[in-house]
Parts: C-alpha cells; structure tokens; sequence
C-alpha cells in the first residue's frame, strides 16, 4: 500500500469518499442555509468604498475591487460571495482531507471533524453564515485553517522548511486582518521548537547556538516579518488606490441591446497611501485601553495647558457615556463591561475632539494627534498594573470563546473551559508517553492548545476578548482533541470505529 503523511498506511478508501461527501455538504450548507446574496453591515463600507481608516489591510478591499471591475457595479457583491463561498469550501475540504491523511481516522471522528470545523463559519448562525458577509472574516476564518495545517505539519515534522508555510499563511492573514499579525508570533515560537528539538542530544556546540538562536532569532524573524509586511501593505495599497482613481465600472447596453462592461477613466489622481493607516491602529488601540483607566486627577500628569484642557474634554465625554472603569460590574460579567468600555474609546474620541474644536480654535490634526499620543502614554505608564488587571478580567471570557460558542456564557460556562483544557493537557502528555502511534497526534495537539491560549492572552492582552476576534481557533482545536482521543476510546471500547 501507499505511504500517507505520516508514514503509516494511507487511510482506507471510504475515508476519501467521506471528504468528498462532505465538500458537497458544504457547498449545499454555505449556499442555501441563512441569508442568501450578500449581507453589509456597518464596517463593510470601509472595505467596499473607504481605504483611509485605520487598521484597513489592503487584500480584502483590493479583492472587492477586483470583483467590482470585472462584474462591475450591479453584481459585484454577489460575485464577491460567491468566490468566498469557494474558498470557505476548498479550505475546509483541504484540511478534512489533509486530517484524513495525517491521521486516518475512523469514520465517525472524521464526520466529527467535519462537523466541528464548520462552526466558525457559523458565527452569525442561523441569520447568516460569514460567507455571505462583506467581511475580512470570510476570507480569514477559512484560510486559517491552512495557517492550522502547516502550525500542525511544523509541530510533527520539526523541520525548518515548515517555518516556511506557516510564515507565508502568517503573513497572508495578516495582510487581512490587522489583529492577525499576532501569528508572527506563533511563527516565532515554531522556530525556537524546532532549533530547541534539533539541539536535544546534540553537543554543546548545537546547544550554544541554540540559545544564540533563542536571543537573536525572535527579534530577526519579528523584524523582517513586520518590514515585510509594510512594505506589501504599501504596494497593495499602491495598486487598490491606482485601480479606484483611474477607472470606474459600470453595465451600460451597446447600440445592439446587449448588456456590457463599460470601464471609463477618472480625472482624479489619488495618491497610493503609505502605511501609516496600519501602524495608525495600533495608536488608537492603545488609546482605547488606556482611556478606559482614566481618572479626573490624572490632568495633572501634563504640564502644557493645551493638553490638560483636552484632556478634561476627553474625560468629560467618556464619563458622560460611563466608558470608565469606575461603571464595572465586579462579577463573572466583568469582561462585558470592560471589552464595551474599551471598545467605546473609538466613540469617545471623535466626539472629544469635535468639543474641543468648538471651544477652540480649529486645532491642527497633527497636534491634536501629538496630545493623543501623550495622553496614551502618560495614561499607560501610570494605569498598567490596573490595564493588566482588567486584562486578566477578560481572559476567562477570551479562554472561553476559543472552545465554546455561546452569546451569554455562565458560570458553569466558565468551569466547562477550565475542564477541556485541563482534559487536552492530560491527554496531550498521556498520548505522548505512549510512543510514536500517538505522538504525531499529541504534538498536533500541543500546537492547537498553544494556538488557542496564546491567542486568547494575546488579543485579550493588544485588543478585548470579543468572539469574532477568538473563534479562529475552535475548529482545529476540537479536531485535535478528537484526532487524540481516538485511539484511546478505540482501545478502552475494544471495538474499531466503523470504517
């Protein structure tokens, strides 16, 4: 017999069969279940006609703009549904079969698997599924499950080509999603869990420049790797700005009646932006949390008077929305209040400004962005310890909506997590004690819990703990589970899973 993945025997044939089955599934799922057409909510806008905002990346409005010039201005947004239709399909049905493979699983666990990697997709379920949302998650959420496979390949193989999958899905993700450059990180820690591996049992010699490696190589990996992707997020920028300011599409009928793409040149000439929207982001997202941990006295910690006025404006306006800490609940319910709160500084801000413009004198923008700035900064060095509080307020919250998918979680919600991670730790260090029959399974684990938990500490840590940001993880993390519980529940049922 052939060879699979890992070595062992390839998976017997109705294994093969089951994927197919369930690409069909999909396919029927994702286009007849929820909503049909498209489906705008309020960020989807930006990504159609407004490239200016902060934190925009450049592929999902360049892949709307795509759609719009080739299916022009009537059915472009169907047409954008439609091929993130087949990518949620290809993806899901590349990494069912990629499982299948690797794994060889019985038939339940892989319908099991099938199963759970389309939640997800299922956010907004049964109203409609993220397919048919003009989002940058219907692009992300499938395609993470690629970053999945090549994170999972890097844990089994331990080799440095697969830095090279994962590094280039990282970035990919990355150049859709702001949040998603958090991968990078992942990217990091695969490299020292392959120099780290290759170095056990070796000489000093492999030692040394192991741990040359763990000082040096982070910083390397984390600096070409945000160079990187500036640089791409100015060229693909460059190109969505040279498309949108010299054509505009429209269907026009021609002197026979039919219908066509007429494409007509614009005299504006708009300049293809740099990548100051992207790191512009990361300013306002800090602002946000540090304007949640205001406090009246804190005008005094700025000496220019400019600065203290807007100051007091900005505290006024957030006091008034009760979008500080001080309106917290101090139950489970916290992270609610907290993640609401941080939230609201996108609010806050933009009517503190307009206040204090009436008060005063038109300000510059660059000097109202210089008093941001500041107050972000002196807020930060002051509230830390209380931002890394309400940071650890929403962990619990971001654990849990990495392996459970509820609006309004309880406490037992809450003991629910604590348990499935425990139950995954133990069955990860069980599995990898019994040898290499578990092992592959075990390390695939190992590298979904660290994907799951790093995530959640991460975004909960840089952004808030909210569902949409934290359920990338979910599917992969239960088909780990399952791919590393079968052979226990096989051996403990002395029966095989039905193949």
């Amino acid at each position: 017999m052939r060879k699979g993945i890992s070595g062992a025997s390839r998976a017997p044939r109705n294994g093969t069969i089951i994927v197919f089955i369930s690409m069909i599934l999909y396919i029927i799922f994702f286009t007849c279940v929820g909503e049909r057409g498209y489906r705008e909510f309020t960020d989807s806008y930006q990504y159609i006609d407004s490239w200016g905002a902060q934190g925009i990346m450049p592929i999902y409005p360049l892949f709307i703009q795509i759609h719009r010039i080739l299916l022009g201005e009537e059915h472009f947004l169907v047409g954008v549904v439609v091929f993130q239709t087949i990518i949620a399909v290809l993806c899901l049905t590349v990494y069912l079969d990629w499982y299948r493979r690797r794994f060889q699983p019985g038939t339940i666990a892989i319908l099991l698997t099938a199963v759970v990697c389309i939640v997800p997709l299922t956010l907004d379920f049964p109203d409609v599924l993220i397919n048919h949302c003009i989002l940058t998650e219907a692009l992300a959420y499938p395609l993470f499950y690629l970053f999945a496979i090549a994170c999972a390949e890097l844990m089994i193989r331990k080799s440095w080509t697969g830095l090279v999958p994962m590094w280039v899905m990282a970035v990919l993700l990355a150049l859709i999603r702001s949040q998603m450059q958090v991968l990078i990180g992942f990217v990091i820690l695969g490299a020292l869990y392959v120099c780290w591996h290759r170095a056990i049992g070796k000489g000093a010699g492999k030692k040394v420049l192991a741990a040359v490696f763990t000082i040096i190589g982070p910083i390397a990996i984390l600096l070409f790797s945000e160079s990187f992707i500036l640089r791409a997020h100015g060229a693909l920028r460059g190109c969505l700005y040279e498309i949108r300011s010299h054509i505009q599409t429209e269907i026009v009928m021609d002197d026979a009646g039919s219908l066509k793409l007429s494409i007509t040149a614009l005299p504006v000439n708009v300049k293809s932006q740099d990548s100051s929207s992207m790191t512009g982001q990361m300013r306002s997202v800090i602002l946000c949390r540090v304007l949640y941990e205001m406090d009246e006295a804190d005008v005094e910690l700025f000496t220019d008077a400019d600065t203290k006025d807007f100051y007091r404006t900005v505290y006024e306006e957030s006091d008034r929305l009760k979008n500080r800490y001080v309106y917290c609940r101090n139950d489970l319910m916290a992270w609610e209040d907290i993640m609401n709160g941080i939230a609201g500084g996108s609010i806050v801000m933009p009517k503190a400004i307009e206040n204090y413009n009436i008060s005063h004198e038109q300000v510059p923008l660059e000097k109202i962005e210089r008093m941001q700035w500041d107050i972000a900064l002196r807020l930060l060095k002051k509230h830390w310890a209380r931002a890394m509080l309400h940071t650890m307020c929403m962990l619990p919250h971001g654990l849990l909506c990495t392996v459970a998918f509820l609006v309004n979680p309880q406490g037992l919600c809450y003991l629910y997590t604590v348990l499935v991670y425990i139950a995954a730790i133990i069955i990860f260090f069980v599995g990898y004690r019994k040898g290499e029959k578990y092992r592959s399974r075990s390390e695939n684990l190992l590298g979904m819990l660290i994907l799951n938990a790093g995530m959640a500490v991460v975004i909960c840590t840089v952004f808030f703990g909210m569902q949409r940001y934290l359920i990338y993880g979910f599917g992969v993390f239960y088909a780990a589970v399952i791919a590393a519980v079968e052979p226990f529940l096989r051996k403990v049922c002395s029966a095989k899973f039905v193949r």
